[in-house]
């Protein structure tokens, strides 16, 4: 017989896992100590979930993962029976297909009375699962502080019953993600005045607009969140012009506004935006151009900024020109740059400025950077911190490379420097350079 193990944490994912290895796993107690148990992706059946639900010992597990095991409305009420899963705080059924009527059971017979985080990315409870939630959820999941039920067929309706469940007071993380409750949802959003201890909401690609925004702002009640994704929305310019009176935001420090339509008018009422503690901004992908990167450049709050992502703008060399001047940069860490049409002009004014001395990563990749333009950022004086540079799908060639194989001396902090997709052809030179561990191709 195997004697007791002393193992906290096991990772058993995609390994075609049954009834035999569950009896194998839990029969006679031999992981005593186990904290994190990761099922995932495993065949754990009826029978499986019936062998554990007659076991009475007392297994100290925190957090179990049953995500992709195709678990059915009979396995739901199997679950809620396991005795030896009474401690466990955290729960993910990911990717289960759970629909409302399973939910319905596990709210009822939940017996998880210590769960904290409750994850059900990507089933199917829609509406009619938060309509449930709010009947029967307040005996069993008042103690939920973190709830994952992004791409979850949900729409306005079901935000309508979410209003109702009143007794998520200790919620800190929301996910909704992928789910159409659309400007309407927000509006029931708006008056979960409960959610007074939220830190991250993410909405991203749930339908919302201007008006939706509109609502949004008036949520006083969210002082404490700290992490806000509106990434693939419709939100246009009046909706940053709702942002910038927003008196919660002052608490911010990530803001996902990823792929919207912002555009330049957009950028323009950015500089009334009182964002104290912002730390990452994601603009990616908002057709800002270049008059919108001079108007983000006039923003104070660009000063406690570590992490900007403005890919895919079409900034040009006339945007960086504008961006290379901006005073407020001064604790940039990171900086996205992606497929904006940039230059070898571009990295000219890059080189010379003198306001991004903390710059450690820089993505340059898909632009229009040619050997004069690594000449440049290679030779700068004033971007010693430098760590990651990308410059993949760039007009670099050989003689590039070979500027950056002799000039290595002038950037001694580098730690990774990416070339794929350039116009490097000649062998040799190319064996040559492998001795400096940071080259990629």
């Amino acid at each position: 017989m195997l004697k007791p193990v002393n193992v906290k944490k096991l990772d058993l994912t995609y390994n075609n896992i049954s009834e035999e290895g569950i009896k194998v796993l839990f029969g006679n107690n031999y992981f005593p100590h186990l904290d994190v148990l990761n099922l995932d992706f495993n065949v754990i059946n009826n029978e499986s979930l019936q062998y554990l639900s007659d076991l009475t010992y007392d297994l100290k597990l925190n957090v179990l993962n049953l995500s992709r095991i195709n678990i059915d409305i009979e396995g739901i009420k199997l679950l809620c029976k396991c005795k030896i899963f009474s401690n466990i705080t955290q729960l993910d059924l990911n990717q289960n297909n759970i629909s409302s009527k399973p939910f319905k059971v596990f709210i009822q017979n939940s017996s998880f009375k210590k769960l904290k985080v409750l994850n059900l990315y990507r089933n199917a409870i829609g509406s009619d699962g938060l309509k449930y939630l709010a009947l029967y959820g307040k005996e069993r999941l008042s103690t939920i502080e973190k709830l994952n039920i992004a791409q979850n067929r949900i729409k306005k309706e079901g935000m309508q019953h979410f209003e109702k469940c009143t007794f998520f007071t200790e919620l800190t993380y929301l996910d909704l993600n992928n789910n159409k409750i659309s400007n309407e949802g927000i509006i029931s959003l708006s008056r979960c005045k409960y959610l007074k201890k939220l830190i991250t909401l993410d909405l991203h690609e749930c339908k919302i607009s201007n008006p939706g925004i509109r609502f949004f702002v008036d949520c006083d009640f969210l002082s404490n969140l700290k992490d806000l994704n509106l990434m693939g929305n419709s939100i246009e310019a009046d909706s940053i012009s709702y942002l910038s009176k927003c008196a919660f935001f002052k608490n911010l420090e990530n803001l996902n506004l990823e792929n919207n339509q912002i555009k330049i008018l957009g950028m323009k009422f950015f500089n009334n935006c009182d964002f104290l503690k912002i730390k990452k901004l994601n603009l990616f992908c908002n057709q800002i151009g270049a008059q919108g990167i001079k108007y983000l450049s006039e923003c104070k709050f660009l000063s406690s900024v570590t992490n900007l992502i403005l890919s895919h703008n079409n900034i040009r060399d006339e945007g960086m020109k504008h961006f290379t001047n901006c005073t407020f940069l001064e604790n940039l860490i990171e900086l996205d740059l992606y497929g904006n049409e940039i230059g070898d002009d571009g990295l000219q004014y890059l080189g010379r400025s003198t306001f991004l001395s903390k710059l450690e990563t820089i993505n340059l990749e898909s632009n229009k950077i040619s050997d004069f333009g690594v000449k440049v950022l290679f030779t700068t004086t004033f971007l010693k911190e430098l760590r990651n540079i990308n410059l993949e799908s760039n007009k670099i060639t050989d003689k590039g490379l070979d500027f950056i194989v002799k000039s290595n001396n002038f950037m001694p902090n580098i730690k990774k420097l990416e070339l794929y997709g350039n116009e490097i052809i000649n062998d040799e030179l190319e064996k040559k350079s492998r001795m400096f561990s940071y080259l990629l191709y």
